[in-house]
Order: C-alpha cells, then sequence, then structure tokens
C-alpha cells in the first residue's frame, strides 16, 4: 500500500522537505486552443490543458519529473505503529491540489535502525523503509543537472564518445550545424537533439548491484550560455538497459538500450 495515491493532473504543488534543504515542485498549466482560438476539450469534456514542469523554479522534461512525482507518492507502508512515537521529523512532503482537496502532509520520523514513523497529517499510523525517502534528494539533484529536451537553442554541441575511440559530434560551432562533419539544417539539428535527450526515463534510480562498471558510451552536452558541460555516461544495467550517471551526482536513471541506441543509429543514417 502506498503512502499517498493521488493524481498528478489534481496537485499543482509538492513541497519536499530533507533536513535543512526544501524543494519545491510545481505544474503549470494552460488552455489549449485551436486554430479558430476555440478551446480545446478532451473526450471526457474536461479542458485540454498543456503542462509544464518545475523543479525551484527551474523547468524539467515531462519524463523525469512524473518520475520524481511517481516515487514522492509511492513511499511504501510497511507496517504498524506500535507504541508512541517521539523525536522531530527527518523529511516532509507536502501536496497541494487544484480540485478543492485540503492539503496532505506527511512527516517521517526516525523509527528504529532503518525506518521512518510517517505522520499524516497529524496522525502516526505506519512506518516505512528510509532508503526511498533518503534518496529522494539525491535524485532531485540530478534530474535538475540533467540536459533538457526543450533547450535545444542554449546547446552548442552534443558529443557521442564510445569507449573504443569512436565518436560522434553533433554541433553548431563555426556557425553551420553538423552531424559527423555533415552540414544538416536547424531543423535536424534540434530533431536530433530533442529525440536523444528526451528519450523515455522508466525508473528514478537503479540498486547499483546490477550495474557494469564499464562505461559503455558517454554523452558531453555543451552550452552557448556560460554553463559548464554535462557528461552522461552509460552503462550496462538488467533488463537490457543503461544506467546513466552523471559524474559527481549519486543518482541515476536507466534507459532502455535499444531505444538510445536507434536514436543514435537513426541519425547516422543521415551520413551514409
Amino acid at each position: 500500500m502506498a503512502a499517498q495515491n493521488m493524481s498528478i493532473s489534481n496537485v499543482d504543488k509538492v513541497d519536499f522537505e530533507y533536513g535543512s534543504a526544501k524543494y519545491e515542485l510545481t505544474v503549470e498549466r494552460e488552455q489549449k486552443y485551436d486554430e479558430e482560438g476555440s478551446e480545446v476539450m478532451l473526450p471526457s469534456g474536461a479542458p485540454d490543458l498543456i503542462e509544464t514542469y518545475f523543479i525551484d523554479g527551474m523547468r524539467i522534461d515531462e519524463s523525469p519529473f512524473k518520475k520524481i512525482y511517481q516515487t514522492l507518492i509511492s513511499v511504501q507502508v510497511r507496517g504498524e505503529i506500535k507504541g508512541e512515537i517521539t523525536g522531530s521529523s527527518a523529511a516532509r512532503i507536502a501536496f497541494t491540489f487544484n480540485n478543492g482537496s485540503d492539503p496532505i502532509a506527511t512527516e517521517y520520523i526516525p523509527y528504529q535502525k532503518d525506518f521512518y514513523a510517517m505522520n499524516q497529517n497529524g496522525v502516526t499510523l505506519f512506518f516505512t523503509t528510509r532508503d526511498v525517502v533518503d534518496s529522494l534528494q539525491d535524485t532531485i539533484q540530478f534530474v535538475k543537472a540533467l540536459p533538457k529536451a526543450y533547450e535545444v537553442d542554449a546547446i552548442e554541441s552534443m558529443e557521442v564518445r564510445y569507449s573504443d575511440g569512436e565518436t560522434k559530434v553533433l554541433t553548431r560551432k563555426g556557425g553551420t550545424p553538423t552531424y559527423r562533419g555533415t552540414s544538416i539544417t536547424e531543423e535536424r539539428f534540434a530533431d536530433a537533439y530533442t529525440r536523444i535527450t528526451g528519450v523515455n526515463m522508466q525508473e528514478a534510480s537503479v540498486a547499483a548491484s546490477v550495474i557494469q562498471p564499464d562505461v559503455v558510451f558517454s554523452i558531453e552536452y555543451t552550452f552557448n550560455d556560460g554553463r559548464e558541460p554535462v557528461t552522461m555516461e552509460f552503462r550496462e544495467a538488467s533488463n537490457r538497459t543503461y544506467a546513466a550517471t552523471i559524474p559527481g551526482q549519486k543518482s541515476n536513471v536507466t534507459i532502455n538500450r535499444g531505444t538510445i541506441d536507434g536514436e543514435i543509429e537513426y541519425f547516422d543514417k543521415w551520413v551514409k
């Protein structure tokens, strides 16, 4: 049984506190309109909305944002509390809704060695393991560091580097977009960047024991707005996935091997 069970469509904001650190996850919604200026509606009759996602005011791509959200609402209850709980909370997750529901806040209070007692809106009934809650901060920091699929205008180059020394470079350096030395249009540059960067991320994290030590390939992103480059490293993991990491970050995501390999191979066909 999950500690929280709520649709993201009904949530405007989630506040996560861990120790002295505070994070704010928000969703902004805008009505869609057709070419004639009329509101677009869903088959159910509800408004069709454009949703944009933010962490601490930074826009985040939909997939990694939703993976964090899923983790936030999927903290699993492991048992009922026996006895009185004392002590200060180590973490807090609070949901603000857009459908008239009252806010829900859960505090996580140290309980025995490996658990947190869960105090929801002042009532303590259950406990959960600490690992999921403790890993949330690392996951949020990792997602904030990820290259963003919508940031195509800020990208100067994307360089894929394989363990055997082969490189495949998508770049705007010199003023003309190229891929592997072949001139391409801005539209193709944007297509290549957004498709590879936006590959579906299947999980928020993966156990370190299933990650192979060797890097199969890496992708270095450089920017034209003064930011430091970001490198993502891909190692083989279980179930035909890659574990994607960023040096210096503690968390990771798993990505289907066939999906990202297929995207890179698709753009290779341009220059054959």
